[in-house]
C-alpha cells in the first residue's frame, strides 16, 4: 500500500472538491458560518507559524548579541588597563575627560583660566 506523490495530490484535490460540493448544498447562513470557522482556523494557524518563525529567528541573534557584548567589554577593559588615562571624572558609569584629545594646554599653568575661555581653539 504505497502512495506516490501524484496519488496523494489527487486525493487532496478530490477532498477539496467534495468539501466545496457539500458547501454548495448548504443554506447561505450555514455557508457563512463554515467560512467564518475556516477563516478563524487559518488565522490561528498563521499565528502559530509566525510565532515559530520568530522563535527560530531570535535564538541566533541573541547569541550573537551576547558574544558581541562580551567582546566589547573585554576591549574596554583592556584599554582601561593599558592606556594612559587622561584627567577626568566619573559620573556613575560615564567617564568624562577634562580634555578631548589634542595636545595638553600649557596656558593654564600660570593660573589665567579666564584668558583660556576667550582664546579661540583649533578644533581640527
Amino acid at each position: 500500500m504505497s502512495f506516490s506523490i501524484s496519488s496523494l495530490f489527487a486525493v487532496i484535490v478530490l477532498l477539496i472538491c467534495l468539501f466545496m460540493g457539500v458547501r454548495m448544498l448548504l443554506k447561505p447562513q450555514q455557508q457563512r458560518q463554515i467560512d467564518a470557522r475556516l477563516r478563524r482556523m487559518q488565522f490561528l494557524l498563521l499565528q502559530q507559524l509566525q510565532g515559530l518563525k520568530r522563535k527560530a529567528q531570535h535564538r541566533p541573534n541573541k547569541k550573537a548579541a551576547s558574544a558581541e557584548a562580551e567582546a566589547a567589554i573585554r576591549r574596554a577593559q583592556s584599554k582601561a588597563r593599558g592606556a594612559n588615562k587622561p584627567e577626568g571624572s566619573w559620573e556613575g558609569n560615564v567617564y568624562k575627560p577634562k580634555r578631548f584629545g589634542g595636545k595638553a594646554d600649557d596656558s593654564g599653568a600660570d593660573g589665567s583660566e579666564e584668558q583660556d575661555e576667550k582664546k579661540p581653539r583649533n578644533l581640527h
